[in-house]
């Protein structure tokens, strides 16, 4: 019974945030449409974690802010990484590259994938504090499934073109 409030609850505050967004997709911003989806994604991703791992009240009080303060570091660090990415990428089509340039924007990737499996490895001791070795693994095999389903369901988009993917005639 406590599973089904944290998951009522769950939705309740984030359907807030998403369904207030005004007008039909193909009206808005390109980016306001991507940030849209994004929270729908984390809404489902949240209540699909709560249900598959069978998280009680106090582990979802914990787990969830944790997991979303990991989430946004990860965020930073793949916008900083695509960043230099984008820097190496115009640092090579120049007439001549400047290797000094070039190495340090190599040494800042190397530095901030380092931090990243630092945080990475600092998250996942935090889980072990919260979390069962049960739904430790259920954890990782719960992001690897959600991860594929969500390209999947990007792909059928992309198929059928602008507008939502019809996931009622999934294979």
């Amino acid at each position: 019974m406590r599973r089904l409030y944290v998951i009522a609850g769950l939705i309740f505050v984030f359907a807030g945030v998403v369904f207030a967004q005004p007008g039909p997709p193909e009206h808005r911003d390109k980016q306001f449409f991507r940030e849209e989806l994004r929270e729908r994604i984390e809404m489902i991703r949240m209540w699909k974690l709560v249900e598959t791992l069978d998280l009680t009240e106090e582990q979802s009080m914990k787990f969830f802010p944790l997991m979303n303060e990991y989430d946004s570091a990860r965020d930073e660090y793949g916008m900083e990484q695509k960043r230099l990415i984008d820097r190496l990428d115009e640092g090579l089509k120049s007439q001549e590259p400047d290797e000094k340039e070039l190495q340090a924007i190599l040494d800042s990737l190397s530095e901030i994938r380092e931090k990243q499996f630092a945080e990475e490895t600092e998250y996942y001791n935090q889980v072990k504090g919260i979390l069962t070795v049960e739904q430790q693994a259920g954890l990782l095999v719960f992001k690897r499934d959600f991860a594929e389903e969500v390209r999947r369901l990007i792909e059928m988009g992309k198929e059928r073109g602008p507008g939502r993917p019809n996931i009622q005639n999934r294979p």
